[in-house]
């Protein structure tokens, strides 16, 4: 509002120069928040991208409902109306997706660290291999049907290649547990032995100091 009403006192030369300015200003502000991918060696645009427009998306449209003219302006009001709609439903619904998310882990999480306190009372366990990957909630499968982008952008911590779901586990855990990839004896090993917890979820087996959890696909 304050750039719109300063503009009335510039001077006619002025006023152009800060009405391209004005033009240029969300372009600009895109700009600026994505500039950092470029001193990335092999930057990406991602699904990320989209949630950052949202944030640029009405300062566009409130811009644009101020520099139209009077008997375009209701038209213009009215055809940006469902985009901001999308625009503050797709946020709503990414918030969602990553609470609903992350106490679907927590719960698994908690139930996992429960199960292997009890398998292992002596604490000599100090490895953790995980197979396959944590299942999402049904809440996030239901928004990602909707909306697709949601598989990229909404992580899932605890799969077969990442050590950030075992430091998760271990705010929950007495020892520490590091994570080490899984190898041709842990896979024989459970083919021949029964897990000591297992659910619909998950599965557990003890191999000496090392614990193997296997996701259900």
């Amino acid at each position: 509002l304050i750039i719109y009403v300063s503009r009335f006192d510039l001077s006619s030369h002025k006023r152009f120069f800060f009405t391209v300015y004005v033009a240029l200003l969300p372009a600009l502000l895109f700009f600026s928040s994505v500039s950092p991918l470029l001193f990335l060696e092999n930057a990406q645009m991602s699904d990320h991208v989209l949630t950052g427009l949202c944030a640029v998306l009405p300062f566009v449209f409130g811009i644009a409902a101020l520099y139209t003219q009077t008997t375009c302006k209701k038209l213009v009001i009215i055809l940006i109306i469902p985009c901001i709609i999308f625009n503050y439903s797709y946020i709503y619904a990414y918030g969602s997706a990553l609470r609903s998310q992350k106490e679907y882990e927590t719960f698994i999480i908690q139930d996992i660290a429960e199960d292997i306190q009890e398998a292992d009372l002596h604490k000599e366990c100090t490895l953790i291999g995980v197979s396959d990957k944590m299942p999402k909630s049904r809440q996030l499968q239901t928004l990602c049907n909707k909306y697709p982008q949601f598989n990229a952008i909404v992580p899932v911590y605890m799969y077969d290649e990442n050590w950030i779901g075992t430091s998760y586990l271990n705010h929950y855990l007495q020892q520490q547990l590091m994570f080490e990839e899984l190898d041709d004896k842990d896979y024989s090993f459970v083919e021949k032995n029964r897990p000591f917890s297992s659910n619909s979820i998950y599965s557990l087996y003890k191999k000496n100091d090392k614990i193997l959890l296997f996701f259900n696909p």
